[in-house]
């Protein structure tokens, strides 16, 4: 099976060449668009015997610009890293290995490890990787972009990439900040619209702004009740979670113990809310309750 490695690039001349050799040795071809680099990226890629280099023009809308990425893919697989990354060398011979076998899964997400130049801290999620060259799979929303379509998912540990930020985690979360506050003030659609408030609670959140991430959650679980999200999925379970864990940490023990009997009601044994329940009978002084719930969350955990 051939993999096309697809590469979005502006001004990665940093990391794009030890990007490139993570992941030549698996590389039936590697796709790169540039969004309009003014450094020597472009100079640096054609170095490379393997690389088609194409540009377009920077339009904020990531997932246009991945879908343009992969259209010129003729591989039977997609990889898809970023300019400022790269592919653990143990990972290698474990994505060969994948391509070649039988499986119902066609997308394979990668553990991302973050970590900015000017700061020890990493952060670590899950992303969409590795994917079948289908037509039928695309990329969708203009930040925070992932994969849709005909799809079956499956998070996979054993491939693993270092992501290297040139900038500070805080001021990468204040620009994604500002371009998510701008989707919103163009978005009709309400499930879009959810999308892009979540992504900005969880923002709100990294950078310590708590309130905002507080009006946030209860802006997104207002909207999620107007359309009748399912409430029994886990979108739906982090953002009244998220509403407990702001509202106990302001030691509003009450309205916490308000959303937590909400959320049992929907899960009845879930070890976290009984766990922040058991927390405020336990501040609010009633230690036999406390135990109680602690106990109770134990049980499940």
């Amino acid at each position: 099976m051939k993999i096309s490695v697809c590469i979005i690039t502006k001004n990665e001349e940093e990391y794009i060449e030890k990007c490139i050799e993570s992941v030549y040795g698996i590389a039936y071809e590697i796709i790169i668009l540039d969004t309009g680099s003014t450094d020597k990226t472009k100079e640096i890629v054609k170095k490379f015997d393997k690389v088609k280099l194409f540009e377009i023009t920077w339009k904020n809308d990531f997932s246009l610009a991945r879908n343009e990425c992969i259209s010129y893919a003729s591989g039977d697989w997609i990889l898809s890293i970023d300019g400022d990354e790269i592919l653990y060398k143990e990972s290698l011979s474990f994505i060969s290995e994948l391509v070649n076998q039988k499986s119902d899964y066609n997308v394979y997400q990668a553990l991302i490890v973050s970590q900015s130049n000017n700061s020890k801290l990493k952060d670590y999620f899950f992303r969409d990787f590795l994917f079948l060259n289908d037509k039928n799979i695309f990329y969708t929303k203009k930040i925070h972009e992932h994969l849709d379509g005909k799809i079956l998912r499956k998070i996979e540990k054993n491939i693993k990439v270092e992501n290297n930020l040139k900038e500070d985690f805080k001021i990468k979360y204040l620009n994604y900040a500002n371009v998510l506050i701008e989707c919103l003030s163009q978005e009709n659609n309400k499930l879009n619209f959810c999308h892009y408030l979540k992504h900005l609670l969880y923002l709100y959140e990294k950078i310590g702004n708590y309130q905002k991430a507080l009006e946030t959650s209860c802006d997104l679980l207002e909207i999620y009740n107007e359309i009748n999200f399912n409430r029994k999925s886990n979108d739906y379970y982090v953002v009244v979670i998220k509403i407990i864990k702001f509202e106990y940490n302001r030691k509003n023990y009450n309205k916490c113990l308000e959303y937590c009997e909400y959320i049992l009601s929907l899960f009845p044994n879930d070890s976290n809310t009984l766990f922040y329940k058991a927390n405020c009978f336990n501040e609010k002084g009633n230690k036999k309750q406390s135990i109680e719930f602690y106990n109770k969350s134990l049980e499940f955990i």
